[in-house]
């Protein structure tokens, strides 16, 4: 079975308390939403798309230098992000 993975990590994680939003956070060694998207492209996930907070985007392109990892600007809300997701992810 093929599938597509949409993770909207856009979130600002205000209640985290952290200066960094919790999805970037690290744990043992890595950020915390690096874990997520390896166990989704290990699960055979064909393609990810991940939202992320817009002033992040660069710096999750960086860390997930990987073709099938789309890495876009999420949206106001996770409603608003889902889309963005969607939106941006393959068609097939």
């Amino acid at each position: 079975m093929v599938f597509h993975a949409l993770v909207p990590a856009a979130g600002r994680g205000g209640r985290f308390g952290s200066e960094l939003p919790k999805q970037f956070v690290e744990v043992s060694g890595r950020p915390l939403l690096a874990w997520t998207v390896e166990r989704l492209l290990e699960s055979g996930a064909a393609s990810l798309t991940l939202a992320v907070p817009a002033q992040l985007v660069t710096e999750a392109r960086r860390l997930f230098d990987d073709r099938r990892v789309l890495c876009v600007a999420g949206g106001d809300d996770r409603q608003g992000s889902v889309e963005i997701c969607l939106a941006a992810s393959p068609a097939d």
